[in-house]
């Protein structure tokens, strides 16, 4: 069984509340973890030991590109695109990123805006590469793929999520493969 919420601590008081219910027996057939470190667990067993990087180090990442790019966003802009548009649909090619879907962002982009957006994401992304760095929804999407290729078996039978409300569409989409 798996037990997940996408907050760390809430996966701490669950550990706690289920060491009173359940036996040491019981215990180790529950997994309880939040989908951003079971994604780098499983990751780092396929050899890809990838280090996270957070929306606030991508961000500092943006605003220095910025400085020597020509962007129609600002950095919050940037990187509300990156979460609500890139992430969302994990878009990792200019192919992907051209015809995305941008329904309900507010400022339409045109193809040479979307291209000037790309060439500061690419970068981020090489940056990444390089650095043997993967975002967390990145990680999500990335064991999600494994998963649905039979490159990772799953092995979980049973996943709850607790608050999943808060969960984004690659880490629900993570879920539903296991």
């Amino acid at each position: 069984v798996l037990l997940t919420s996408f907050v760390k601590t809430l996966c701490s008081n669950l550990k706690r509340n289920l060491s009173l219910f359940c036996d040491r027996e019981e215990l180790k057939l529950i997994t309880v973890t939040n989908l951003h470190n079971l994604a780098k667990t499983m990751l780092d067993k396929t050899g890809e030991r990838l280090t996270p990087v957070g929306n606030d180090e991508i961000g500092k990442r943006f605003e220095r590109l910025l400085a020597s790019h020509a962007c129609p966003l600002d950095k919050t802009a940037l990187l509300a695109e990156w979460e609500h548009v890139i992430q969302a649909q994990g878009i990792t090619t200019w192919e992907q990123y051209r015809s995305a879907s941008r329904a309900g962002r507010g400022r339409p982009l045109s193809i040479k805006d979307r291209k000037h957006v790309w060439e500061i994401v690419a970068r981020v992304y090489e940056t990444m590469e390089e650095n043997g760095e993967i975002d967390y929804t990145g990680s999500c999407r990335q064991l999600r793929e494994h998963l649905e290729a039979g490159r990772i078996a799953n092995p979980f039978d049973v996943v709850i999520v607790d608050e999943v409300q808060d969960l984004g569409p690659q880490e629900l989409r993570l879920v539903a493969a296991l």
